[in-house]
């Protein structure tokens, strides 16, 4: 992928697995969460972690319905348990770098 265009042709996209798209889409994905997180009465972000949570499963979810090898079980089963774990290790690392005292997150109580 060019740096000018995050496009990619049809055969790049074919040609397999894309860290560099992957990268792209994260950032985003994050851009859009920040940008609707923020609230018309101050110049504030307030994410909502609940709501942003459950919306990403739901995308999440569409994405590996388009996936055929979802079709069986435990394939299903599989992918989810180890995303499952990268979820717990990456956000355990999050943690643990200060992410959320970064963002002024540990001000707050609230529930995901």
């Amino acid at each position: 992928m060019s740096q000018t265009s995050p496009r990619p042709t049809l055969a790049h996209a074919y040609a397999g697995y894309d860290q560099a798209f992957r990268e792209h889409l994260a950032a985003a994905i994050i851009k859009t969460i920040a940008a609707e997180s923020m609230v018309s009465d101050q110049h504030t972000m307030a994410i909502r972690t609940a709501e942003t949570s459950e919306a990403l499963v739901d995308v999440m979810s569409a994405m590996l319905a388009l996936d055929p090898n979802m079709s069986t079980p435990s394939a299903l089963r599989e992918t989810c348990e180890r995303l499952a774990k990268k979820l717990r290790h990456t956000v355990a690392q999050m943690r643990a770098e200060g992410l959320g005292d970064f963002l002024g997150a540990s001000q707050f109580t609230g529930r995901a």
